[in-house]
């Protein structure tokens, strides 16, 4: 059986989604190692202003270096505390590669065991 599978309608090698995941992590690194090994968090409110070993805050992209590779996707959470979420364009690719991998391997799966139980 080949390793390659359909995936919303491309048919691709399970390699590329690894790429992908490849991909999120060396943008991740990439910004981190930049910027002190720390991940600048790009906000928009100075009620946010946080630092501490792993990340920092930042308002203005020209602040830090590898400014779109930092978390620049961030929202807001009310619950009982004000909580910011904040992701990076690295962070998406991750997820989004764990994602295809995981369907992958699921319609795998599928075509194997149709095949084994069909003879």
């Amino acid at each position: 059986m080949s390793k390659a599978n359909s995936f919303d309608g491309l048919r691709l090698d399970r390699n590329f989604y690894f790429l992908i995941f490849i991909t999120g992590m060396l943008m991740n690194f990439i910004a981190v190692s930049c910027n002190g090994d720390r991940m600048p968090v790009m906000i928009s409110d100075s009620d946010f202003a946080y630092e501490d070993n792993t990340h920092f805050t930042y308002e203005h992209l020209s602040e830090v270096k590898f400014g779109m590779l930092t978390d620049i996707i961030t929202f807001q959470i009310n619950i009982n505390e004000d909580y910011l979420i904040a992701f990076s364009l690295g962070d998406c690719l991750l997820v989004l590669g764990i994602i295809a991998l995981i369907i992958n391997n699921i319609q795998g799966w599928k075509l194997h065991l149709r095949g084994k139980y069909n003879d």
